[in-house]
């Protein structure tokens, strides 16, 4: 898309020129609309579906550095007991 917004700016004056700077145009709106369309679904995975939960303590809080939910053993191998 950087090269198509940069063809303009290098052509010279005339319908070849018009032509680019549509194109660019159009690509910029097709590549906002797909990163609309990521966010709304990484916001959909997240808020409807709890794909964040992995990362989320029961309290609400972020979990310790390191620590995987659901594993009872520390890092030296030890259990938690």
């Amino acid at each position: 898309m950087l090269a198509l917004m940069i063809l303009p700016l290098v052509l010279p004056e005339g319908r070849l020129r018009n032509t680019g700077a549509v194109a660019a145009l159009l690509g910029t709106l097709v590549v906002f609309g797909l990163g609309f369309r990521t966010g709304e679904a990484g916001g959909r995975l997240v808020y409807e579906h709890g794909a964040a939960q992995a990362y989320v303590s029961a309290g609400g809080a972020l979990p310790a550095e390191g620590a995987v939910l659901g594993d009872d053993e520390d890092a030296d191998g030890d259990t938690d007991e």
